[in-house]
């Protein structure tokens, strides 16, 4: 029985194969373009891209295994772009120029996707894919698309001028579960009438974490940075952690049920909110337009340990009589202009669903109970130059609330050291800073 199982590894290793693609080389070992190579791959094959621009749509239905996965990467660090420019496909207004449909097991990186007639990369109803160190520009919908899907890691991509006048958002997970949406970028969105939020987990999803995205300059007045909308299906466990989320035209970060399904279980938590048009977060209460739905239901939404520095709109804002059970803990709320409230919630709401604790404000926040938080300046290190450590003498150490959602924070380092929980996204550490208050927050003060 030994024998056979060694036998059997053994020609599954040798059946293994490499493939290089090379457009420019005039070799009949070479593929010359991608999609030659990925109609002749098997499971446990090889795809490595030479450096060149591929005019092509590369669209993958072959699986690999778990223990054979198929990889396509560029060669070395060469740098290989798909162009999608001028061409076109049956169905152009659903799918990607590069295009994963109904497989598994696939890793792929190090390819650049441009100009793409509708989404760049685009997965749909896969299963143990991994995305990773990818770029997409230029795409008339969304950079990366994740739809019907699950077990996906979707990591250090860079997703630039997505939502080119297309709908959907920059970086869209629809209907999925067990996505991982780690260490992207998401930045310089254009200029669509519809859709366009950085990243949104929507209409379906569920178990699915967002850590240490950055999402930048996504314009538009009413476009979040990130997003979670049930639309008409339960959507929940959803987890934004530790993610950077600035100069963005609507509110940082957003949830909604668009059209009445239950939306519930999503936390925010160590994520820093800075330089927005308008507010850090807002758990709304609309429909989508033209609608007519009788509720709108948001419910165990945990906002815990952010730091909020904006421009301009309500720190934390709750427009949405259907809420239940929301907790807000230990986030520091610091209007850059004081031109809106720290937390505002609507009038009407039920504020016995709404549990608001050990948060540091500038100014007494407007909640129809008075529910009073700490007062006062946070005290950053250099909030001017985007760096929100705490200083030695910021009253937000050692006052925060414990809990079980922060037990770290965005350095990664344990809130467990001494019991005591800081208020923000950072722990103070006091080896880290200098002694002096800065000199702009005492002319602020």
């Amino acid at each position: 029985m030994r024998l056979i199982l060694f036998l059997v590894t053994c020609i599954t290793f040798i059946s293994a194969q490499t493939y290089y693609v090379d457009k420019n080389l005039n070799n009949t070992a070479y593929f010359h373009t991608i999609e030659e190579a990925v109609d002749a791959m098997q499971a446990g094959d090889t795809i490595l891209i030479k450096a060149g621009t591929y005019k092509e749509r590369v669209y993958i239905e072959k699986s690999g295994t778990q223990s054979n996965p198929i990889i396509i990467k560029n060669y070395a660090h060469d740098k290989v772009i798909i162009d999608g420019t001028s061409i076109n496909w049956d169905g152009k207004d659903w799918g990607g120029l590069f295009h994963v449909d109904g497989a598994k097991h696939i890793k792929i990186s190090g390819i650049k996707i441009q100009h793409s007639t509708h989404a760049g990369i685009f997965l749909d109803n896969v299963q143990n894919v991994n995305i990773k160190n990818m770029q997409t520009y230029d795409t008339y919908s969304s950079g990366i698309g994740v739809w019907n899907s699950s077990y996906v890691e979707v990591q250090h991509n860079d997703i630039n001028l997505a939502c080119n006048d297309g709908g959907q958002e920059c970086l869209s997970v629809s209907n999925s579960h067990h996505v991982n949406v780690t260490y992207n970028e998401v930045h310089n969105s254009g200029p669509g009438t519809n859709g366009g939020e950085g990243i949104d987990i929507k209409e379906g999803s569920h178990d699915v974490k967002v850590k240490y995205n950055e999402v930048h300059h996504i314009y538009g007045s009413s476009r979040p940075g990130l997003y979670a909308d049930a639309w008409d299906v339960h959507t929940h466990h959803i987890l934004f952690e530790s993610n950077k989320v600035h100069h963005v035209g609507g509110n940082a970060m957003s949830v909604a049920s668009e059209m009445g399904g239950l939306l519930e279980h999503v936390s925010f938590v160590n994520n820093i909110i800075y330089n927005n048009a308008d507010g850090g977060l807002i758990i709304g209460g609309w429909t989508a337009d033209g609608q007519d739905v009788p509720s709108n239901p948001v419910e165990h939404i945990n906002i815990i340990n952010n730091t909020f520095y904006n421009a301009g709109g309500d720190g934390i804002y709750i427009d949405n009589t259907d809420v239940k059970d929301i907790k807000i803990y230990n986030n520091i709320i610091q209007s850059r202009n004081k031109v809106e409230l720290p937390i505002y919630i609507k009038e009407d709401v039920d504020l016995s669903e709404v549990d608001i604790r050990s948060n540091l404000v500038d100014s007494e926040p407007y909640s129809y109970g008075q529910i009073g938080d700490i007062v006062g300046y946070p005290l950053f290190v250099d909030a001017l130059h985007g760096d929100f450590h705490l200083h030695m003498n910021s009253p937000a150490i050692n006052v925060g609330l414990q809990n079980n959602f922060s037990l770290i924070d965005y350095d990664k380092n344990s809130r467990l050291k001494d019991g005591l929980w800081d208020i923000g996204a950072y722990e103070y550490k006091d080896a880290d800073f200098a002694f002096l208050i800065p000199i702009w927050y005492l002319i602020m003060l």
